[in-house]
C-alpha cells in the first residue's frame, strides 16, 4: 500500500464535491432494482474506502497535532522569556501560561483547524457509508414489495393517468390546451 501524505488524503476527500454524489447515489428508485443490486456492492466499496481514508486522515492529524502541541510546550518551558513567558522567582512558569501560550502559537493553530477539518470529514463520510449500509436493506426491501405484487401493474397505470390527469387539468388552469 502506497504511503499518502496528510495534504494528498486532504486532496482526495472533497465532501463539498462528494456529498451531493453521495446523496443522490443512496437512494433507491424502485424501478431500477436491477441497476441498484449490480452496483450497490461497488458504490458501498468506494463510499468505504472514502470513509477509511477520513480515519486514517483524521487519526494521523490528530497525531500530527499532539506531537506539535508537546513541542511548544517543550520550547515554551525551555525558553519563556523567548514566547513572552515570564517565570516566578524560583525560575518556574505558571502552567496556565504555558498552556496558553501553547494554544495560541501559529502552528497549533493551523493544525488545530485541520484536526476540526479531518473530524468533519470522518463524521460525514461515516455518515454516507451508513447511508450505504441503509441502502442495500432497502434494496431488499423493495425487492420483497415487488416479489409480493405490492406494486401491481394497475397502480402503476393509475399513477401515470392521475399524473397525465393532473398535468392535464393544470394546463387548462393555466389556459393551455
Amino acid at each position: 500500500m502506497k504511503k499518502r501524505t496528510i495534504e494528498e488524503l486532504f486532496d482526495g476527500l472533497d465532501i463539498d464535491h462528494d456529498g451531493p454524489i453521495a446523496d443522490r447515489e443512496v437512494l433507491v428508485d424502485k424501478f431500477g432494482l436491477d441497476d441498484a443490486c449490480a452496483t450497490h456492492s461497488q458504490r458501498f466499496l468506494f463510499w468505504s474506502k472514502k470513509y477509511s481514508d477520513a480515519f486514517w486522515l483524521h487519526d494521523r492529524v490528530e497525531d500530527k497535532y499532539e506531537r506539535v502541541c508537546a513541542q511548544v510546550e517543550l520550547n515554551v518551558r525551555g525558553d519563556p522569556e523567548k514566547y513572552g513567558v515570564t517565570p516566578d522567582k524560583q525560575g518556574a512558569v505558571k502552567e496556565g501560561a504555558v498552556k496558553a501560550t501553547v494554544k495560541l502559537d501559529e502552528e497549533v493553530m493551523e493544525w488545530k483547524k485541520k484536526l476540526l477539518t479531518a473530524s468533519y470529514l470522518k463524521r460525514r463520510y461515516k455518515r454516507i457509508k451508513e447511508g450505504f449500509v441503509e441502502r442495500g436493506w432497502m434494496i431488499k426491501e423493495e425487492g420483497a414489495l415487488w416479489r409480493d405484487e405490492y406494486y401491481s401493474e394497475v397502480e402503476i397505470k393509475k399513477a401515470t393517468e392521475t399524473k397525465r390527469r393532473s398535468t392535464r387539468i393544470r394546463g387548462e388552469r393555466l389556459g393551455k390546451k
